[in-house]
């Protein structure tokens, strides 16, 4: 019988899922929800989905696979309302980059005969630069993937295989390193620039400053478009609150040392400390499009679990606290 598959949220993510299980051409059924009519239209447009719905529980009641692509803020409100609604056997996938908040969700809360698994997808470099949707997203990209305590093989099984269709790497991970590593990629870079909004809109200059600013600002500022309100951008720092503090931890230390570069009057120190920071990044971006690392090519070494923070960030996992 073939595998039907729901995926809530049919932006360019949710599209691009669909799309490659269209591109798989293995007999799935796939269904597209979004409360946006505009979304629902480009997914059928794109022929992402085999059909799409405007209401949410019909579109996931004879689902095989639900795939939940929904801000990580408001993945929790999802699962209440949505799991009620699952048929039996049915495996939830959220795709969001919050594990923990899920697992200790799914501990208390889950109904019988549900799953629910974690797995975030990465997006291959080539495809950073732009914002079309493509059957190759993911492809040659890495699966960050998490499990409630007791998840059954048939669930894990059914994520290797989306991991698969998608051509990524499963990274089997702990929620709480997932988390860990998640927010430093994800949620850190909006935090970083809300704190210097609020700390610029909040100075006198602010008022004539704002009329000029330029491409810079500009596109730095997108990033806040991905905290969709205040109270999905607090839920989301909530769950995430041990690694938010560590992170503002980590930015107190460079601003700090930042200031005694400065302080210190020997232009050499501050201009050696700069030029590495820029030398890295282009390393980095170089190896990211290129999906190399550490001279390695493409699937050239067994992705595990202790090393994925340096394999992708090139920084050491962080210590659990005991």
């Amino acid at each position: 019988m073939d595998t039907t598959f729901t995926i809530i949220g049919l932006d360019r993510v949710g599209i691009s899922l669909g799309l490659a299980l269209k591109k798989a051409d293995d007999g799935f059924v796939c269904t597209g929800f979004d409360f946006e009519a505009f979304r629902r239209d480009e997914a059928a447009r794109l022929k992402a989905v085999d059909k799409t719905e405007a209401d949410l529980h019909p579109s996931v009641r004879n689902a095989d696979v639900v795939l939940l692509n929904v801000p990580a803020g408001d993945v929790i409100a999802w699962l209440d309302e949505l799991m009620p609604e699952l048929k039996d056997d049915a495996v939830l996938v959220n795709l969001s980059a919050a594990h923990n908040a899920v697992c200790e969700w799914a501990a208390a809360h889950l109904p019988a005969h549900r799953t629910v698994v974690n797995a975030t997808p990465s997006i291959q470099g080539n495809c950073l630069s732009n914002d079309d949707p493509t059957a190759d997203l993911f492809r040659e990209g890495l699966v960050l993937v998490s499990t409630p305590s007791g998840t059954g093989e048939q669930a894990i099984q059914q994520v290797e295989m989306l991991s698969e269709i998608l051509g990524s790497t499963v990274m089997f991970s702990d929620p709480l390193e997932a988390d860990g590593l998640l927010s430093q990629i994800d949620l850190f870079p909006r935090l970083a620039m809300l704190l210097y909004l609020r700390s610029i809109t909040g100075q006198p200059g602010w008022k004539d400053a704002r009329k000029i600013t330029g491409p810079v600002f500009w596109q730095a500022a997108q990033i806040l478009g991905m905290f969709p309100v205040g109270k999905l951008a607090s839920q989301e720092i909530t769950y995430q609150r041990e690694n938010t503090l560590r992170m503002l931890e980590m930015l107190r230390e460079q601003i700090d040392r930042l200031q005694e570069e400065i302080q210190s009057d020997e232009a050499a120190v501050l201009e050696k400390s700069l030029q590495k920071t820029l030398e890295d990044h282009d390393a980095w971006v170089k190896q990211r499009i290129e999906g190399s690392w550490d001279g390695k090519g493409k699937g050239d070494d067994e992705v595990k679990s202790a090393g994925i923070w340096k394999k992708l960030l090139g920084i050491s996992l962080p210590q659990k606290k005991k």
